[in-house]
């Protein structure tokens, strides 16, 4: 369930941040060189997004934990790669959705697997060795 709820993470944060984003950044920087950007573009940040994805991936996080999915000791790792997720979801709008090469749905596609392959990877790791 540590995948899935790093998945539903970063959807989350993905979409709280460009909505809460668009909605009320006074200005928005493009995620590779950050060079000042139009708000609502593919690629573009603001602060105020990037903060409301943050809290985003934290809620879904914790009501996964409240809820008894995962254990808190997941809580960290499901937020943190959620909020990974949403900078990668940036990083591609930016280069291969702008150059036409993925569309948005295989953009979202791409970063919420990256999420849940991130989180997983990272429980099994620590479950190994021990942490």
């Amino acid at each position: 369930m540590i995948g899935a709820m790093a998945a539903l993470a970063e959807a989350a944060a993905d979409t709280a941040s460009s909505e809460i984003g668009q909605a009320t950044a006074r200005a928005a920087y493009m995620i590779t060189d950050f060079r000042e950007a139009p708000i609502g573009a593919n690629g573009a940040i603001s602060v105020v997004g990037t903060l409301a994805g943050c809290l985003a991936a934290c809620i879904v996080a914790w009501v996964s934990a409240f809820l008894s999915v995962v254990s808190w000791n997941w809580t960290p790792l499901i937020a943190l790669a959620g909020i990974a997720g949403m900078f990668l979801d940036s990083v591609m709008g930016a280069t291969w959705e702008t150059s036409g090469k993925m569309g948005n749905d295989s953009v979202n596609f791409a970063s919420t697997v990256f999420a849940a392959d991130l989180a997983l990877t990272v429980a099994k790791v620590v479950q190994r060795v021990g942490m």
